[in-house]
Order: structure tokens, then sequence, then C-alpha cells
């Protein structure tokens, strides 16, 4: 108890309340000055072109030039189709563990292997090359 200008304080439910609290954490009132949570978008590792038949065909770039990543489409109802043999296809090369050279991080360059298609598979035998993953592209939406 505290006496002020003849008037008596007395503090001890504030000081119990705040005993009783003990265990509980007060803090920022939740989304008030948090920062946003980001959540990092996984590397795609190719493109998708869909087609007017809407079947999609996995796509990766090289030499500005879009070629299939695997070499067959898939069409609705589950059905696919062998890309023809002889088309040149890409294979993405997973990332190497690479040392950083400076403390900014960078997008990793991919590279793919150059091949042709065979029997619905790419043989890989053109060696590699820097490549890129295009954009999703979807002749419906343009």
């Amino acid at each position: 108890k505290r006496q002020r200008h003849g008037i008596i304080l007395d503090f001890s439910p504030f000081i119990g309340a705040v005993a009783s609290a003990g265990e509980e954490v007060i803090g920022v009132a939740p989304g008030c000055g948090e920062p946003p949570t980001t959540t990092k978008r996984p590397e795609r590792e190719y493109g998708i072109a869909i087609d007017d038949n809407e079947c999609e065909e996995k796509i990766l770039s090289i030499f500005n030039t879009e070629l299939p990543a695997e070499c067959f489409v898939t069409c609705p109802r589950n059905v696919t189709h062998q890309v023809s043999n002889g088309t040149w296809c890409l294979t993405l090369i997973p990332n190497r563990l690479v040392q950083e050279r400076s403390a900014k991080r960078r997008r990793m360059p991919k590279f793919c292997s150059l091949g042709r298609c065979e029997n619905g598979i790419c043989a890989r035998t053109y060696g590699q090359f820097r490549c890129r993953v295009p954009n999703d592209r979807n002749p419906m939406s343009e």
C-alpha cells in the first residue's frame, strides 16, 4: 500500500493478477508487428504446355527453344501418347552441391542432357547444356 497526497493506493489486486499470469507470455497481438510468414516455392523441374486437345506436355528450354522433358504427353482420362521417335528432348540434371561465392543467395543455373526420344524414353546422347524451365502455356487462357 502506498500513500500519495492523502490517498491510499492498493496495488495488491493487480500484482496478484500479474503473478498468476506468470506462465502466460504476453506479447504482440497476432498479426500485429509479426513478420509475414513466407513459404518458398519449390523449384520447378519443367514447364507444362497444354495443347488444344487439353493434352499436357512437360517442357524445358534450351537456346530459346522449348523441347519435351518427357517423351510422352498426357491427355484427359489418363490417355498417354508417345512423342515421335527421333524428336529432340531434354532431361533435367539434378543440381549438384556448389559452394556459394557470395553471401547473397542466387538461383542455381539448371543443366539438361540433350537427347532424342526413343520408344517413350529420352535417350541422353548429345551432352549437357545450360537450360531453363519455361513458363506454363495454356492456349485456352490466351
